[in-house]
């Protein structure tokens, strides 16, 4: 027997079938499992990241160096500027070659491929009409007319044009080393007067 007086307290109902006692939080249980299955998602993810990082640092390496297609392109890009700056080196000195030997031939394409060009000799030799007129053809002039030159005496070498045509006698004059150039409304087109003194 207690040696305490009986009170309210004494009264405790019996328990029940399943309670694990009142004074325990009824989540707790289900809190530690749910816990526990975050850590073991945690582990494989870390494992997952431990292989990828192996994997990357001793597997690729090798699959780099047993490829042989970027080595071979970059050394046949190499090749192949060094063959471009050769060639063009070989060009230059050829260009150079060339203008030096040509001296006062015609040295540039034509700036108009359309107009026609006229070719006329006055008093130079045979067939000087045809040479000035095949150097003109291979600029890509449009050479429509060549022949002797039968009007009043003239001061060769010269260059007549129409209005509106100066650029395109100017261009002829300095392909052909001609210093005289003027405008005349008797031509309907550029026409060039080459005579003996004219210099090929």
């Amino acid at each position: 027997m207690s040696k305490f007086p009986h009170d309210e307290f004494d009264d405790v109902p019996p328990y029940q079938q399943g309670e694990a006692g009142k004074h325990r939080a009824p989540t707790a249980a289900a809190g530690s499992s749910r816990g526990g299955g975050g850590l073991k998602w945690i582990g494989l993810f870390a494992v997952l990241a431990l292989l990828v990082g192996v994997v990357s640092y001793f597997v690729l390496p090798t699959l780099r160096e047993d490829s042989p297609e970027a080595g071979t392109g970059d050394q046949e890009q190499g090749e192949a500027s060094d063959d471009g700056e050769e060639n063009g080196e070989d060009g230059a000195e050829d260009g150079e070659e060339d203008t030096e030997q040509g001296g006062s031939q015609p040295t540039a394409a034509a700036a108009d491929t359309e107009s026609p060009v006229q070719i006329l000799n006055y008093g130079g030799p045979a067939g000087l009409e045809d040479d000035i007129a095949e150097q003109l053809t291979e600029l890509d002039y449009n050479v429509t007319y060549v022949a002797e030159w039968t009007y009043d005496d003239v001061d060769t070498p010269v260059i007549y044009y129409p209005p509106n045509a100066e650029a395109h006698a100017q261009d002829l004059a300095e392909n052909l080393g001609i210093e005289q150039v003027e405008e005349s409304g008797a031509w309907s087109s550029v026409a060039v007067v080459v005579g003996p003194d004219f210099a090929e």
